[in-house]
């Protein structure tokens, strides 16, 4: 079981790690159709 204080935290910043990976590769990648479609989704989210 894993418990703690700032579980939240570390979660928080393994996912913005991820995400923030996972967006400069497919930039490196050129996946503009991805990113597109992770853009549409993030506005759709705020609305």
């Amino acid at each position: 079981m894993v418990a703690g204080d700032k579980l939240t935290d570390v979660i928080r910043d393994f996912k913005s790690y991820t995400a923030n990976s996972l967006i400069a590769r497919l930039e490196q990648g050129q996946k503009t159709w991805v990113l597109n479609q992770l853009q549409y989704g993030k506005q759709a989210a705020k609305a």
